[in-house]
């Protein structure tokens, strides 16, 4: 090769260079990075043979390798992309390339990161926008959701209340004022515990309250309270912590649902079933579906050891099957259809002989269409009945007697 003076040498070299950094600045890290870095440096004067490896792995080492006459650190320090080697004819003569093509591959590497890091910035706009656009919708969502709850609780007949972390009232529903004889003024900013017990750390109620919200965030149970008219009225509370879009802990809401009329109501069956109880006659009541509903005290203790039988749900066939597997009914084949037919369609008392007595028995068709069952103990009166009839046997008989010998003798 002939040699050329320094000046011949810098004029070939520059437009190759500075083409090389132009258009690796547009183009992705990888192998037509590598082969247009390698084929722009072979253009170069006195260069024998180029090395690229674009792996930001490689070891730091600034000293070529045998066989090489320069080795270059594409990007700076942690933003390193990779290695460039050079093997020249001349390192003297190709000194003045080589401080262009240092610079070149210090600007290349920064124009590479300087790309990287636009291309990490705009990416992460992008996602950040992205996140930022679903928590926007996730909010809105919230609101909406919030709305739609709020209209719900405004028009719900229950007493609906909104407390903030320090159990302080920040909103009512109408139904909560109208039941306790409140107005907004003297209810909001204060607690509940406030207006509506005259004594509320005397019940526990408090403590049990704040106690759940801080073990589960929910309480559930039932409350006494005064309404407007002074009368004591029965309430199911629920109370549960409610949070924000994001997921902070911003206050508690609660429901509380009147059950008095039915505690009520559950008192005058607790009553009516004590009364059976009480009575001396077997009772059971069954539902449309021949389902046993319930049976009083006297009817489950006559039959005990069928506590798995004289349950609620199990059929009347059901319960004279068992009767009939215990050997409490005799001739089951005949005496179970019997009274199968008259439990459907009533006819009348039928009596029943059931543990050596005798039991009275009527079915009841209610408007329902279930049955009511009473059976009466009378094992004196028909032991009188059949005594009464065996009498009049023995004396009919006697009577034909007499009137065969008075035939004999006349």
């Amino acid at each position: 090769m002939r040699l050329r003076d320094a000046d011949s040498i810098t004029a070939d070299a520059g437009p190759i260079l500075l083409d090389l950094a132009s258009r690796v600045q547009s183009m992705p890290l990888g192998s037509g990075m590598a082969t247009a870095i390698r084929g722009a440096c072979l253009s170069l004067p006195l260069v024998l043979d180029v090395d690229v490896e674009l792996n930001p792995d490689l070891p730091s080492d600034s000293a070529p390798a045998d066989g090489w006459s320069y080795r270059y650190e594409i990007g700076p320090g942690a933003e390193r992309l990779g290695v460039l080697r050079l093997r020249v004819s001349d390192t003297a003569a190709f000194a003045p390339v080589e401080r262009m093509l240092r610079d070149t591959v210090g600007l290349l590497g920064l124009g590479i990161a300087h790309r990287r890091a636009r291309d990490w910035l705009e990416t992460e706009v992008i996602e950040r926008g992205e996140q930022l656009e679903e928590r926007r919708a996730a909010l809105e969502r919230h609101m909406a959701e919030n709305a739609r709850l709020a209209e719900i609780v405004r028009h719900s007949p229950n007493p609906t209340y909104v407390m903030d972390l320090d159990y302080r009232l920040v909103w009512m529903n109408r139904p909560f004022l109208d039941t306790f004889g409140l107005t907004w003024d003297e209810a909001i900013g204060r607690r509940p515990s406030d207006v509506l017990y005259d004594d509320p750390d005397g019940t526990g109620l408090v403590t049990a309250v704040r106690a759940a919200l801080s073990a589960g965030g929910s309480f559930q149970g039932e409350v006494e309270n005064r309404d407007r008219d002074g009368n004591t009225r029965v309430f199911a509370l629920r109370m549960d912590r409610f949070r924000s879009a994001d997921g902070r802990h911003e206050g508690y809401v609660a429901i509380r649902e009147d059950v008095t009329e039915r505690h009520r109501a559950d008192e005058t069956v607790n009553r009516l079933i004590r009364a059976l109880d009480a009575i001396e006659d077997l009772v059971a009541l069954f539902d449309a579906d021949e389902r046993l509903v319930f049976a009083n005290r006297l009817f489950k203790t006559l039959h005990s050891g069928l506590d798995d039988v004289l349950v609620p749900g199990t059929t009347m066939a059901e319960i004279l099957e068992a009767f009939a597997e215990r050997g409490i009914i005799e001739e089951p084949e005949f005496a179970i259809p019997e009274r199968l037919a008259q439990f459907r369609n009533p006819t009348g008392p039928m009596d029943i002989r059931r543990f050596g007595r005798w039991f009275r028995a009527k079915d009841q068709k209610l408007s329902d269409g279930g049955t009511l069952l009473l059976a009466t103990d009378v094992t004196k009166a028909k032991e009188s009945e059949l005594e009464l009839l065996e009498a009049v046997d023995a004396a009919e008989e006697a009577n034909a007697a007499k009137s065969a010998f008075l035939a004999r003798m006349s």
